[in-house]
């Protein structure tokens, strides 16, 4: 992949996160959530829900209920997607050390994990 594609690629995930819509307004009360495709046993906590992207849950969880869902895709992926850095910021592993970027928290320290532009069940 060469640095004008890694560009576009960063563009496309930029706008696609824009697209969404979610404006973080709690449009929605809290629930437990899953992803599309997991098993039933597999669900966490959302404090929150913002406005659905295309019929998709945008869940808002804590950090404790995001270092939870990160141990457990670890163990069915066998590896970890991202990690929780010391000042808070979610770090998401891309292909390359390059292609890796950040979820910020909330001022009250909540994720909005439409950011990731995963298929969410509510």
């Amino acid at each position: 992949m060469t640095e004008y594609d890694d560009h576009h690629a960063e563009l496309l995930r930029a706008a696609a996160i824009q697209m969404r819509g979610t404006d973080l307004d709690r449009s929605e009360v809290g629930g437990d959530f899953t992803l599309d495709g997991l098993q039933d046993d597999h669900r966490w906590h959302a404090v929150a829900f913002g406005i659905p992207w295309n019929g998709w849950a945008t869940p808002i969880v804590t950090a404790e209920t995001l270092r939870n869902m990160i141990e457990d895709l670890a163990k069915l992926d066998g590896q970890p997607f991202g990690e929780i850095r010391p000042n808070g910021d979610l770090v998401v592993y891309g292909e390359e050390p390059e292609d890796n970027y950040v979820i910020t928290p909330n001022e009250r320290s909540e994720y909005a994990l439409h950011s990731l532009g995963w298929c969410f069940l509510a």
